[in-house]
């Protein structure tokens, strides 16, 4: 697999693959796809567009973000990069708006992504609908976005060419098995405090509103709601905070050869079944969220399942309607569908 570093001078592409030592792909706790970079004697700069091609095929396009430079004693210069794809755009966007009850989640998205020329969104879904006019004052772009997705627990991402994808964030069909013949080394890590499997929601008058579980149900969290009154809703909360909490403090990493890799046939935010006994896990559905490439050896380093980087913004209190959601908006299941 031939792999191809460009930034654009203005004019054309620079290939900057001859003096890149290092290169990081992974999913930010806002959606934003990274790409995190060094150079040896060589520089990009602060807003330069930049992409990451695999044999001719672009796989990460975006804007350099912030730039460190470095020269320690007889080392050669140095020069780090991070990159967010075209979605950053949206955090120099501020916008004041008013959505009535009834729109939909993907009409807010589809509205706010109008913002930036030439943005594809034939892959934004409906999603739920407001459960109450929502009043949006000098917010940026991106926040709302990731509040919106948050709130129907979708996937916000922006795809080379512009393609914008609003989906729901949920595990989907294994594009492919992982087993111990493919893989150099593998290190697992879990959190059982941070695990949930069942959510049970109180709401006035200390009504247990909703219980939903999954598996033993023996990891309970309880979320007290004084304000809340409808089942309906409480159980559409619960929903989305167990599917969020159940993959909290999961952490999988693994590394494999480049020929491997490419064979799996998997990018970022792929779900995939993990077989590997070593380290106890059996036919395991998990979800890639970084790929860090080495561009010397051939090998690649994959990460798997719930990272607390991921999901820490997620689960800090950030559901639709909860208090714990003060700044984002309430969702109700369309039924017009």
């Amino acid at each position: 697999m031939a792999l191809k570093l460009e930034v654009w001078n203005g004019s054309g592409w620079i290939d900057k693959t001859d003096s890149c030592v290092s290169l990081r792909r992974q999913i930010r706790s806002n959606g934003v796809e990274e790409l995190d970079g060094e150079l040896v004697k060589d520089v990009v700069s602060v807003g330069q567009e930049i992409r990451l091609k695999e044999d001719d095929q672009i796989v990460f396009e975006g804007i350099v973000y912030e730039v460190d430079r470095r020269h320690r004693g007889r080392d050669v210069e140095r020069c780090g990069f991070k990159a967010y794809d075209y979605l950053i755009k949206y955090d120099r966007h501020v916008v004041y708006r008013l959505y009535q009850t009834g729109t939909k989640a993907g009409e807010i998205i589809k509205d706010l992504a109008s913002l930036e020329d030439g943005v594809d969104v034939s892959n934004v879904d409906d999603g739920d609908s407001l459960l109450s006019p929502w009043e949006i004052e000098n917010q940026k772009a991106l926040d709302v976005m990731k509040s919106v997705a948050r709130g129907v627990n979708y996937w916000l991402r922006m795809k080379p060419g512009k393609i914008l994808y609003f989906k729901p964030k949920q595990v989907g069909s294994a594009k492919a098995t992982i087993t111990d013949q493919i893989i150099l080394d593998a290190e697992y890590s879990e959190d059982r405090w941070k695990l949930k499997n069942r959510v049970i929601y109180v709401g006035a008058g200390g009504e247990i509103l909703a219980d939903v579980s999954e598996g033993a149900g023996d990891l309970p969290v309880v979320v007290h709601d004084p304000f809340l009154t409808d089942k309906e809703e409480a159980e559409r909360r619960a929903k989305i905070r167990l599917a969020l909490n159940k993959e909290y403090g999961r952490s999988l990493r693994i590394t494999m050869h480049q020929k491997d890799f490419k064979d799996l046939g998997i990018d970022l935010g792929d779900t995939c079944i993990i077989n590997l006994p070593s380290v106890g896990l059996e036919n395991e559905n998990m979800v890639l969220l970084g790929i860090e490439y080495d561009p010397r050896s051939l090998r690649y380093r994959l990460e798997f399942g719930g990272r607390k980087e991921l999901l820490e913004d997620w689960l800090d209190e950030q559901i639709g309607g909860d208090a714990r959601l003060r700044q984002s908006p309430g969702f109700k299941g369309n039924r017009d569908t």
